[in-house]
């Protein structure tokens, strides 16, 4: 189910990415085979290697975190929430407001060198496909541009938890996963909304009533 769609930002976005991007491509590899080694170890050698100038590019990028930000609103106060590859922790600032305990697990340890101090998130260095986190312990799981490994997302998620997965960009970001599709990918029991905010959209799902 899409909602309706937020108005625009006025001005051009000033980052697209093209559908042959390196990250899109491994993306797709995983989405197939969530067991495709050299596609995750790719994608990590890709990210920790873009550490030093990750903020400064960020910073750039006016509406980044819009989508997360709309939706986190939504979503209201929670107390636990896990969030997938943090990176350098911008969108975790906002996720922070929202939880009052947030695990934060990113493999790339020089993305999260540069993370913020917050005193109600921990940062984890892991693996999205064994995420270091109790089974059903998370009440949101959140991830902004990210990797997902859909087996670790149900496992840790509470049997009431949503996810949150939103992108900056819209189709135009490296590692896009279309809503429906994502929902899809979660299992048969999942369901979800969408909805169009700056110039990316989020996807929050839930596990339907029985």
């Amino acid at each position: 189910m899409r909602l309706p769609d937020a108005e625009l930002p006025s001005e051009e976005k000033s980052y697209a990415a093209p559908e042959t991007h390196p990250s899109r491509v491994w993306l797709e590899r995983i989405l197939h085979d969530e067991n495709d080694v050299e596609a995750w170890m790719g994608l990590a050698a890709a990210y920790e290697g873009m550490a030093s100038e990750w903020q400064s590019w960020v910073s750039t990028q006016t509406h980044y975190l819009d989508p997360v930000a709309d939706a986190l609103a939504r979503i209201g106060s929670i107390e636990r929430a896990v969030e997938i590859g943090p990176g350098t922790g911008e969108a975790t600032r906002l996720v922070a407001t929202r939880a009052r305990l947030v695990a934060a697990v990113d493999s790339s340890p020089a993305m999260m060198s540069r993370a913020p101090v917050l005193p109600n998130v921990r940062w984890l260095v892991g693996d999205a496909r064994s995420l270091p986190i109790e089974s059903g312990w998370a009440d949101l799981v959140v991830g902004l541009n990210a990797v997902p490994s859909f087996q670790e997302i149900n496992r840790v998620c509470a049997p009431a938890g949503r996810v949150l997965w939103a992108n900056s960009f819209g189709p135009d970001t490296p590692l896009y996963v279309e809503p429906a599709r994502f929902v899809g990918l979660l299992g048969p029991e999942w369901a979800g909304v969408a909805r169009r905010v700056g110039f990316g959209e989020w996807c929050i799902a839930e596990r339907r009533q029985s």
